[in-house]
């Protein structure tokens, strides 16, 4: 008797085995389905952004969204590129200003990324509605700077802050800091190659030395407040890389600056110095007088 209740519970245990396993099956193919990844949200070099469909993992439309990178090198280090951006963001998670991550899955060709679904990007609304008011602006890098404060107080240095990178949120407008594709740890990472960025964004010292910390994404939150006050970048062209070295912008009044409060121009100014130790960190931008004015949250 007592082997055939143990041999009947063992049959139970592997129908339910197989069940699950069906089931998962089935929750992938329903997931990785072309209708129920609905709209295009953005779309970067190598990935684009979907809005989920209602019968996705059965999750609300109105809430998730999902990242889906093409393999564009082998399939092991494509993989273990997806895999270290989904631990990264996991270690980057409790901060609200932070992109939050529901899930990774794995395809023989694309990795998924489930995470918030947000409007549209920073980039995106000014190039719509053209330079925002100082105060929006400073709204913005309040954001940034409390997203960068906790990253780098966990070790991350982001790599690629942009315009692009700060998405705004479809449930309530917060302003989040996403794409951790280039994300690094320097105290758990040897060898890293600092080279890497947005044109334009990235710190004169990573040009010149190809050497970087966590003050690299301070100068590049330097060039967006620049950005979003202006709509055009402080260094642009083919020459966009001397310029960062050795280029000042005109922070006077004939400059594309003219008119900003002497708080906005110093904390640019200090951002976008080219000896990283004179920039301030994330958490000391968060106190800079602009940031903390009255009415900013």
């Amino acid at each position: 008797m007592i082997e055939a209740w143990f041999c009947s519970r063992s049959l139970l245990i592997l129908w339910l085995f197989v069940l699950l396993l069906l089931f998962f099956v089935h929750f992938f193919v329903l997931f990785y389905t072309p209708s129920n990844c609905k709209d295009v949200l953005g779309e970067g070099a190598f990935s684009k952004v979907y809005s989920l469909g209602q019968n996705s993992l059965a999750l609300p439309d109105s809430k998730y969204a999902v990242k889906v990178s093409q393999n564009r090198t082998s399939q092991l280090e494509a993989t273990s590129a997806a895999v270290r951006e989904a631990e990264i963001l996991g270690l980057a998670s409790g901060c609200r200003n932070v992109m939050a991550i529901y899930g990774l899955f794995l395809a023989s060709d694309a990795e998924l990324l489930v995470m918030e679904k947000c409007e549209c990007s920073l980039y995106d609304q000014l190039t719509v509605l053209g330079p925002a008011p100082e105060r929006v602006a400073a709204t913005f890098m309040a954001s940034l700077f409390v997203a960068l404060a906790h990253i780098h107080s966990r070790g991350i240095v982001h790599r690629d802050v942009k315009a692009q990178n700060m998405l705004i949120s479809a449930h309530d407008d917060r302003i989040l800091l996403s794409d951790f594709a280039l994300a690094v740890q320097p105290a758990v990472q040897k060898d890293i190659y600092w080279r890497c960025g947005t044109p334009g964004y990235i710190a004169p010292e990573v040009i010149k030395h190809m050497s970087g910390s966590s003050m690299v994404d301070m100068f590049a939150a330097g060039v967006l407040f620049y950005f979003a006050v202006t709509t055009s970048m402080p260094f642009k062209g083919s020459h966009w890389m001397q310029q960062t070295v050795d280029f000042r912008p005109d922070f006077g009044q004939e400059g594309e600056l003219a008119g900003k409060s002497q708080a906005c121009i110093q904390l640019i100014k200090q951002l976008l110095e080219k000896d990283p130790e004179c920039r301030p960190s994330a958490e000391e931008a968060t106190f800079a007088p602009l940031v903390r004015s009255p009415g900013l949250g």
